[in-house]
């Protein structure tokens, strides 16, 4: 290692007897270059971030149907969609809502600033479901005082239950929390 200190006053040390008067330029090209990989990262991180905003403002606010609600989730979401038949009820087959619904992680209800749930993409016309007030878009939390974070939570809940059974859900809407009480179907 080269000692750079000045032995005499009128000495200059080696690293400058180039004629520069800089340091040597080791690492700042490098660096450089580096930072700018950064810049466009976090460019394209937040493009991204805008994009997935957009659309789940676009889900949330528009009339249209729901059935892309997010991008994580699998292609099967038809877990409790049925046809509503008023002669097969209690029965003793499965029981279901009469929805298609899809999973909010935890990510998408931090971002979104809605809580995480099971959102809500479609609701059968023929279900109790539809004719006491559940919408699609809305997001279920809680199934007969159970909190319910997912499809699987929500199906464990349906399974212990028997078409005919009345049940009470928690959903969130547009900030508000509502309560309804509906008949499960046969599925």
């Amino acid at each position: 290692m080269q000692d750079h200190s000045l032995s005499k006053p009128n000495e200059i040390p080696e690293c400058y007897q180039t004629g520069s008067t800089q340091p040597p330029k080791t690492h700042n090209s490098l660096i450089a270059i580096l930072l700018v990989l950064v810049i466009l990262l976090s460019g394209i991180v937040s493009v991204l971030g805008l994009m997935n905003i957009h659309l789940f403002r676009t889900l949330m606010n528009t009339q249209e149907d729901a059935a892309l609600a997010f991008e994580s989730v699998p292609a099967d979401t038809s877990f409790a969609l049925a046809q509503y038949n008023p002669a097969s009820a209690g029965l003793g087959g499965r029981s279901a809502i009469g929805i298609s619904a899809q999973d909010i992680s935890s990510f998408h209800a931090t971002f979104y600033q809605v809580p995480q749930g099971v959102y809500v993409t479609h609701v059968s016309a023929q279900s109790d479901a539809f004719t006491q007030g559940l919408r699609a878009k809305d997001i279920i939390l809680n199934f007969d005082g159970i909190r319910v974070m997912d499809r699987s939570s929500l199906k464990a809940q349906l399974d212990s239950r028997l078409p005919g059974d009345r049940v009470t859900m928690v959903v969130y809407r547009k900030g508000k929390l509502l309560e309804f009480s509906i008949t499960l179907l046969e599925e």
